[in-house]
Parts: structure tokens; C-alpha cells; sequence
């Protein structure tokens, strides 16, 4: 009995280890169709990408081939317009030393010409002389007129306008001191002024003061209700404001025209 017991559960164990192997080999087998196609669709997506990057390829090098088209185009205009700007830098050039050439010889005439000019009227030309030369003095290129009676500022003015002349304007230390000399200590009128706007000073020709030779603590308008707004030359050449209504001494000046 235990010997056929004994057969029984080996039988039953060997059977349920043939059961066991006909299953595993029955899903191995089920296994196999799923493995090709998850291969096929693995190969068809691998063709796909393929196929994009393909395509992807194709459309860079058509892209870098253009730029290079383009960059090729770029460099053949480059090259002709250095070669227009060299030619016109070349023709700049010779034009540009021919222009000078013909101004140095425009030049050049011009001084013989000048030359020939200033010979023929220093042998013809008379220098103008002062009206008068007993009331006139002639310094440098003007006529002074130094008065001997006195008058306000404005009749003063008055009395040099009617002479074809105004009242003095005083350009420079060499002018100054050659009226210092002539006056000695009279005080007389020059042609400077503020009564257009006060401690704006200005000459009888409306150009801006660029030389003075003003006294100590002058100009001050000082000491008088009337104002004093016209310039007198006094002692030692210094220059005073006072009142234009003062009766003072003048001096007119007469510019001469001269061409040399």
C-alpha cells in the first residue's frame, strides 16, 4: 500500500509538473506575435524619424546654400563699389591738385596785378588832406579838429556832423595820447555816451567799448541831478562821465579814405 501510495503522489507530482511546463511554453508562445509588432511599429517610427530628419537635412542645406548664394552676391557688390570708390577717390584727387593749381595761379596774377595797380596810382595818387589845415590836424588816417570855444555835448556833436565829421572816438593808447599832447589840461567832449541806457557805453558809430582810460572811481554818475551820462577827456587824459548839458571844449574827428 505505501508502495502504491507512494506511486500515486509521484504520478500526481509529475503531472502537475507537465501542467506546469505546458503552460509557460502555451504563454511563451502567446508572447511572440505582441514582441513583432512592437518591433514592426518600432521600425516604422524609426523610418519616420528618418524621414524628418531627412527633411530637416534637406531644407538646411537648401537654407546654407542660399545664404551662401547671398554672401557671394555681397561680396561681388563690395568688390565694385571699392572699385567705384577707388576711382572716384583717384579722380577726387586729380581734380582736387588741378583746382589748386588754378587758385595758386589766380593768386599769383592777382599780386602782379596789384602790384602793377599800386605802381601806377603811387605815381598818380594824391593822399587826401584835411579840410583845413589850420583848424585841422591830420595823425595817422583821420583829421582832428580841437575847438577853442566851448558848447554842450549834443550842439558839439552838432557843430562835427555839419563839418562832415563827428566828436572823436578813441580806438587805442596811441590815439589817447596824441589828444593828451594836443589838449594839454583842457577838458573837452568825446564822442562816447550812455544816454540810451544807462552804464551801457557806446561811440557816436555805435561800435562796443574796447579801449578806456577811465579815472579813478569813474564812471561814477555822481554829483548832479541832471545825470551824467557824456564822456570828457580831462587832465593827464583820463576820461570823466558828466552832465551832456556841461559847456565844455570838443574834438571832432574826420576819417580819411585812403588806398594804401
Amino acid at each position: 500500500m505505501e508502495g502504491e501510495g507512494y506511486t500515486v503522489q509521484t504520478s500526481t507530482k509529475l503531472g502537475y509538473y507537465s501542467l506546469g511546463s505546458l503552460q509557460r511554453n502555451a504563454c511563451g508562445r502567446k508572447s511572440n506575435p505582441i514582441l513583432y509588432i512592437l518591433l514592426f511599429f518600432s521600425f516604422i517610427l524609426w523610418i519616420i524619424f528618418l524621414s524628418v530628419m531627412q527633411s530637416h537635412y534637406s531644407k538646411m542645406s537648401s537654407e546654407m546654400e542660399k545664404r551662401q548664394s547671398e554672401l557671394t552676391a555681397l561680396k561681388s557688390k563690395y568688390s565694385q563699389m571699392s572699385l567705384v570708390i577707388s576711382g572716384l577717390q583717384v579722380n577726387y584727387t586729380a581734380q582736387l591738385g588741378n583746382a589748386l593749381r588754378e587758385v595758386k595761379e589766380v593768386k599769383m596774377k592777382q599780386e602782379k596785378l596789384r602790384d602793377v595797380m599800386k605802381q601806377v596810382l603811387e605815381k598818380t595818387y594824391e593822399p587826401p588832406k584835411c579840410p583845413d589845415s589850420e583848424k585841422w590836424n591830420k595823425f595817422q588816417n583821420s583829421c582832428y579838429y580841437f575847438s577853442s570855444g566851448t558848447k554842450t555835448w549834443q550842439d558839439s556833436r552838432s557843430y562835427c556832423l555839419k563839418n562832415e565829421a563827428d566828436l572823436v572816438v578813441v580806438n587805442n593808447q596811441t590815439e589817447q595820447d596824441y589828444i593828451n599832447r594836443a589838449i594839454g589840461q583842457t577838458r573837452s567832449w568825446i564822442g562816447l555816451h550812455d544816454t540810451l541806457k544807462e552804464g551801457e557805453w557806446i561811440w557816436v558809430d555805435n561800435s562796443s567799448l574796447t579801449f578806456t582810460a577811465w579815472g579813478a572811481g569813474e564812471p561814477n554818475n555822481a554829483g548832479t541831478l541832471r545825470g551824467e551820462d557824456c564822456v570828457e577827456v580831462i587832465g593827464y587824459g583820463t576820461w570823466n562821465d558828466g552832465p551832456c548839458t556841461a559847456m565844455q571844449n570838443f574834438i571832432c574827428e574826420k576819417p580819411l579814405l585812403t588806398l594804401f
